[in-house]
């Protein structure tokens, strides 16, 4: 950001030089990466999948979800998800050309958020073993529908910047909360089928919401003379709509009677059942 506005009269440069450290730092990933490995322990076995050479496709998958009472939970964050990408393209633009916001102050709005997702992990984490990630889940999904319609209230620095930081703290949550409960309650032989689909539904529906965004954005009302101010107050009520329906109807299956199930431990039950 501060490169940025230091050349802002050789903006091809200047991107040029982000985007050239972008790769190389790419790079250096993939070298890294390479020099990893998968260690194999001898005196334990992998887990062999019950169900690995049965096919499992994306209609399996969604006709499964209702008899393990997952549908709700899936449903829930796919549509999260589209109120969430109807708003999400649009906050750089918002910030870099109708408020005109320096490269600087926009990089340090961003950045904020991501700070804020990484030091409040760890006390999401050690609440949801506490308390389970769906009650994670009614915590955070009070507050993410007002996330975006605060954007109407203010331009200043510091108050965006708040946002931002209150904004990191619930998406970090949201997201430790959403993949952590998946992990503990998909049935054991297809789990990182249910991880893959459920996720890959997750993109597929932030995509969905920016291609209606992208659409709405042109023809929507303005308030306070921005249509992207509009897109931002639809986005926070359809979160709205969202968490008042379904949020009431999600019930924590890893947690019975109080205390947090065992994944692992429950499948070798029912294996021996």
């Amino acid at each position: 950001g501060f490169m940025m506005d230091s050349l802002k009269q050789a903006k091809l440069l200047s991107f040029g030089i982000v985007f050239l450290v972008a790769v190389i730092m790419t790079f250096v990933d993939f070298m890294v990466f390479s020099h990893m490995h998968d260690p194999q322990k001898k005196d334990t076995k992998p887990v062999q999948e019950a169900q690995s050479t049965v096919k499992f496709g994306l209609f399996d998958f969604i006709g499964d979800l209702r008899q393990k009472k997952l549908d709700k939970f899936v449903l829930f964050t796919s549509l999260i998800n589209i109120s969430v990408g109807l708003s999400a393209p649009f906050y750089a633009v918002y910030m870099l050309r109708e408020q005109n916001f320096t490269y600087m102050f926009y990089t340090i709005i961003i950045s904020v958020e991501f700070l804020a997702r990484v030091v409040s992990t760890p006390f999401w984490g050690k609440f949801a073993d506490k308390k389970g990630n769906i009650k994670v889940l009614t915590v955070v999904s009070r507050i993410v529908p007002v996330l975006p319609i605060c954007w109407l209230f203010s331009t200043n620095i510091g108050y965006l910047a708040f946002i931002q930081i209150l904004s990191g703290i619930c998406w970090g949550a949201f997201d430790l909360a959403t993949q952590s409960y998946l992990y503990k309650v998909a049935p054991q032989p297809r789990k990182l089928r249910y991880i893959v689909y459920t996720r890959s539904l997750g993109l597929f529906s932030i995509a969905i919401g920016g291609i209606i965004g992208a659409y709405l954005v042109s023809d929507v009302f303005t308030i306070f003379g921005s249509r992207l101010l509009s897109i931002f107050m639809i986005s926070g009520f359809l979160r709205a709509v969202v968490v008042m329906f379904l949020i009431p109807k999600l019930i924590d299956q890893a947690v019975n009677h109080g205390t947090l199930k065992d994944p692992e431990l429950s499948f070798k039950l029912e294996s021996k059942t």
